[in-house]
C-alpha cells in the first residue's frame, strides 16, 4: 500500500525538466551496412525515400522521429491516410499527404526514383492526386504550443521532414536544435 501512495505523488508532481524518455522500436531494425528490407517503419511513419524505393540509411529514422515528436505534441498522426487494398495507392496517398503539409516534393527526387512510374507522372505530380489541399499545421499546432513554441517546432519538424535525406536533420542537428533545448 505504502508504496502504491508513493506512485501516486510521483504522478501528481508536475516536475517536467526531469523526465527522460527513451524511445526504441527494433521491430524492422537492421545493421547500418547490412540493409535487407525494402520496406521499414510503420507505413504512417515511413520516410518518401523508402516509398519511391530509393535507398534508405539512417536519415530515415528522423523522419519517423519527427513524425512522432508531432503526435506526442498534439495525440494525433502527423500523416493519416484513409484505407485501400492497394499497396500503391496508399502509397501515393502517403506522398499526397506529405505533399499536404510539407509542400511539393523535388521534381527530380520524384521522378528519380525505382517506383517513379507507379506514383508520380513525368512532372513529378502524385498520379489520381493532383488536387492536393495544404494543411495548415502551423494552425494545428497552436492549439498546443504558444507563437514561438509553435515557430520553433515546426522548425524542427521541417528539418527532420525534408524530402532530401541529404538535406534532412541528423541526430547531432536534432538534439542541438532550440525547440529540444531545455530551459
Amino acid at each position: 500500500n505504502e508504496i502504491k501512495e508513493d506512485e501516486e505523488n510521483l504522478y501528481e508532481k508536475e516536475d517536467y525538466n526531469n523526465i527522460k524518455v527513451k524511445i526504441i522500436d527494433l521491430g524492422n531494425g537492421e545493421l547500418v551496412n547490412d540493409i535487407s528490407n525494402d520496406e521499414i517503419s510503420y507505413k504512417l511513419y515511413r520516410s518518401p525515400e523508402n516509398i519511391l524505393g530509393y535507398e534508405y540509411n539512417t536519415k530515415a529514422d528522423i523522419w519517423t522521429l519527427g513524425c512522432i515528436f508531432y503526435e506526442i505534441i498534439t495525440k494525433n498522426y502527423l500523416i493519416e491516410i484513409g484505407k485501400s487494398k492497394d499497396d500503391i495507392d496508399r502509397d501515393r496517398m502517403l506522398l499526397a499527404k506529405m505533399q499536404s503539409i510539407l509542400g511539393k516534393m523535388p521534381k527530380n527526387f520524384a521522378i528519380n526514383a525505382e517506383y517513379s512510374e507507379e506514383l508520380v507522372d513525368n512532372k513529378g505530380r502524385i498520379l489520381k492526386y493532383r488536387d492536393i489541399k495544404p494543411f495548415d499545421i502551423n494552425e494545428t499546432l497552436s492549439e498546443y504550443l504558444d507563437e514561438s513554441e509553435t515557430k520553433e517546432f515546426i522548425n524542427l519538424l521541417f528539418n527532420m521532414l525534408n524530402y532530401d535525406p541529404n538535406q534532412r536533420y541528423n541526430i547531432d542537428e536534432c538534439l542541438s536544435d532550440i525547440f529540444l533545448q531545455v530551459s
